[in-house]
């Protein structure tokens, strides 16, 4: 033990590279969903995972009762449809959940027993 130790202390000597402990990732920068480009259209949000998500919400007087949402999310498009929901909007599609409720939403994968797994929270900016 004394013999590893003592290897250990001598290395940054010899050289050797010491790394620092990882950094802990800084949280989402609600600006990133704010400068999405206008031509985009639809709401951004910033989500815990540092990712930005992008919902266009459709229509409903125009395209009517049913029409989708259209979630975008880093190379992947999600086309959802409305789903009951106790509060808030509640939309499914392509495995996946999105409740909307003010500016904050979560995105959550839906389970083989057809439930909802960990959610990534995320914000729409102000």
């Amino acid at each position: 033990m004394r013999h590893a130790l003592a290897l250990l202390l001598l290395l940054p000597a010899c050289g050797a590279a010491v790394r620092p402990p990882p950094s802990v990732p800084a949280p989402p920068d609600l600006t990133t969903a704010a400068t999405l480009p206008a031509s985009s259209g639809g709401t951004g949000y910033a989500c815990s995972d540092g990712s930005v998500a992008r919902a266009e919400y459709p229509d409903e007087d125009a395209a009517g009762p049913g029409a989708p949402l259209a979630l975008r999310l880093p190379g992947l498009t999600l086309r959802m449809i409305r789903a009951g929901a106790a509060g808030g909007e509640r939309w499914i599609g392509g495995g996946y959940e999105w409740r909307r409720t003010g500016l904050t939403a979560t995105l959550a994968p839906i389970g083989p027993d057809g439930r909802p797994g960990p959610a990534i929270a995320c914000r729409a900016p102000p």
